[in-house]
């Protein structure tokens, strides 16, 4: 895969210009429904659903789109649940109106049920995001497949900080969060490789375990501490890297205050974090409104004299399989779309730059199963 870097800048152009082409109250109205659990068993799908739901409903009112998205919870235990499970599902089915489905779950068994809707409902599209099953049950039993790239890239990362202008790299970890995050040992481990590479000089500082609000006090304290001290070792051109949100909020603060660099946080995608600190506000019915969020960022960067020194994704991996998958469902039924024309990455990619202003990669795990797409969003520099 090659890996590429937007600049804010460069894709707000692009997003701008690709709004002229977007749909408008003439084209083909569609209606998709997102099914998740319940708020308490999956708090993030199910926000993500409410997120999108909202902001469709808002645009449908100023003219913007004439798409319908409705959001449906799952009956509580719907694996085990057979009896009304069965009820739901042919809820799903029987409704004339749907012309796409979205499950988003990491419950196993739910492509017993989507098998269902796709044998009934031919003319409908069912399409997953980042369901528990095999990549021979996805492409068995959905039309299209989304699995969102959590990899912890130490790589790209130090790529980014390079990019950004970084002389040096200072990682500040904890053993608790080693532990409790293997994939943080292997991403700092590429990071020392890479920072070879790019002749970067890199410092790993070991803070304590923060068990406590005293413990949280004392990390945050002697992080803020040592900033200062690499300031004064390296000048104003260094990374900051931190394993856990904690770490992440008093880098980010420092960076801000400091004008130092942030390549990524702990979680790759700092967006709330940014949107908190530069009080980005946005009423209720845009709070999943992640391009709208961009734009407010990177303008806030220009006011507090950090352009090019923020960077990340856009938005959470995970939430983001849930946008793509309804965007593609739609893209589909508006144009009476083969569903093999839309396994082609060049669709899928250049849909969701139009429909939410983010690049983005999707790449089939296996030549034998086209449906099923690893989705990898790009990096992105404010």
């Amino acid at each position: 895969m090659v890996k590429k870097v937007v600049s804010l800048i460069l894709l707000l152009s692009i997003v701008s210009l690709s709004l002229v082409g977007c749909e408008t109250k003439e084209d083909k109205s569609t209606k998709i429904a997102i099914v998740t659990e319940n708020k308490n068993e999956d708090y993030n799908n199910y926000m993500s659903a409410n997120y999108i739901k909202n902001i469709y409903k808002q645009n449908n009112k100023s003219n913007i789109v004439n798409d319908e998205i409705i959001h449906m919870i799952m009956p509580n235990e719907f694996v085990n649940n057979t009896k009304e499970s069965e009820k739901f599902i042919k809820k799903i089915i029987n409704n004339k109106d749907l012309n796409g489905v979205v499950f988003a779950s990491d419950k196993k068994g739910i492509v017993d049920y989507t098998k269902k809707i796709k044998k009934s409902r031919k003319d409908m599209v069912v399409i997953g995001a980042d369901l528990n099953a095999t990549e021979k049950e996805l492409a068995k039993n959905l039309d299209l497949s989304y699995i969102s790239n959590t990899n912890l890239n130490g790589k790209n990362t130090v790529e980014l900080a390079k990019e950004m202008g970084a002389e040096s790299f200072i990682i500040y970890y904890s053993e608790k969060d080693l532990k409790d995050k293997p994939n943080f040992r292997k991403k700092i481990s590429e990071i020392e490789s890479e920072c070879k590479v790019q002749d970067i000089k890199l410092e790993k500082i070991k803070v304590k375990d923060i068990n406590t609000k005293k413990d949280e006090y004392e990390v945050k304290k002697f992080i803020s501490e040592n900033i200062n001290n690499q300031i004064y070792k390296y000048g104003k051109e260094i990374n900051l890297f931190g394993t856990n949100n904690i770490i992440d909020d008093v880098i980010l603060k420092r960076a801000i205050k400091s004008k130092l660099i942030v390549a990524e946080s702990s979680d790759i995608c700092m967006t709330e974090d940014l949107k908190d600190l530069f009080r980005v506000i946005r009423n209720t019915v845009y709070l999943g409104d992640y391009k709208s969020y961009s734009r407010s960022i990177s303008d806030r960067s220009s006011k507090y004299e950090m352009r090019g020194r923020l960077g990340g994704i856009t938005m959470p991996n995970k939430r983001f399989t849930v946008y793509a998958a309804v965007d593609t469902a739609i893209a589909i039924v508006e144009n009476d779309m083969d569903i093999k024309k839309a396994y082609k990455p060049v669709f899928l990619e250049k849909n969701i730059d139009e429909k939410e202003g983010i690049t983005a990669s999707f790449e089939s795990i296996n030549k034998k199963y086209p449906s099923v797409k690893v989705v990898t969003i790009d990096q992105l520099i404010y």
